[in-house]
C-alpha cells in the first residue's frame, strides 16, 4: 500500500507528521458520493471507473462483463480525456471504482476488486 504523507508546520520549527494511507483517502473520499444526486448517466445505471494499466481493473474486467448483461453498466476509462474530466467531476480519485445509481442517486460507492455477487446484491437492495 502506497502511503500519503502529508507534513503540516505550526509554529516556529515544529513540524507535525500525518500519515495519511492513500488507499483510505481514495475510500473516504468515494463514501462522500452516497447520496449525491447523479442525473447525466440515467436513473438506474451502474457506474465503473477503471484504467487499463490497472491490475485491478483487469481483475474485475470478467466480473463486469458478466454485470452488464443483467443489468446497464456504463464503464468510464480515466485515461481518457473525457473520463478523467467525469471523475473529476463526481470526485473519483482511484480505480477500480462501481458506482451504484439508483433512482438518480449515489446508492453505493465499491473502491477495488468486488464479487459479482456482491455487486448484484447491492443493485437489488
Amino acid at each position: 500500500m502506497i502511503d500519503l504523507i502529508l507534513i503540516l508546520l505550526a509554529g516556529v520549527g515544529v513540524g507535525i507528521f500525518i500519515v495519511i494511507s492513500l488507499h483510505t483517502l481514495v475510500r473516504w473520499k468515494a463514501r462522500r458520493l452516497v447520496g449525491k444526486e447523479i442525473t447525466d448517466f440515467g436513473k438506474n445505471i451502474i457506474l465503473y471507473f477503471y484504467s487499463p494499466g490497472c491490475k485491478a481493473c483487469m481483475k474485475m474486467e470478467p466480473v463486469m462483463k458478466s454485470v452488464a448483461k443483467k443489468t446497464r453498466v456504463r464503464k468510464i476509462d480515466i485515461s481518457d480525456k473525457e473520463g478523467l474530466r467525469t471523475a473529476r467531476k463526481l470526485g473519483v480519485w482511484g480505480t477500480p471504482t462501481t458506482v451504484i445509481v439508483k433512482d438518480g442517486k449515489v446508492k453505493s460507492v465499491f473502491v477495488g476488486y468486488r464479487s459479482e455477487e456482491k455487486i448484484l446484491r447491492e443493485v437489488g437492495k
